[in-house]
């Protein structure tokens, strides 16, 4: 993240876009990271850059290296249901 924002793509959410909460569990050590990096970019870059926008950012890359990897680019169509709960993506049995 830089100084100045970053527009968000084309298909990205808009200017009064609306907020919805997103909870999710991450090991200790990544939550510990992401506040410390959080609190040393609002130190040398500015107050913008707060724990949501950093997070959506993550999230928005994180989304755009998997339609680029598995849907040739492309949005994956909307999921309108409950996502499995147990064990995380890559644990074996």
């Amino acid at each position: 993240m830089t100084a100045a924002s970053t527009p968000a793509p084309a298909d990205g959410p808009t200017e009064g876009s609306r907020k919805v909460r997103f909870s999710t569990q991450v090991d200790e050590a990544v939550q510990d990271d992401v506040r410390a990096t959080v609190a040393a970019l609002q130190r040398l870059v500015g107050p913008q850059i707060t724990l949501g926008a950093f997070t959506t950012e993550a999230l928005r890359a994180a989304v755009q290296a998997a339609q680029d990897e598995h849907n040739a680019g492309k949005p994956f169509q909307v999921a309108h249901v409950s996502l499995p709960r147990g064990r995380r993506l890559g644990e074996g049995t």
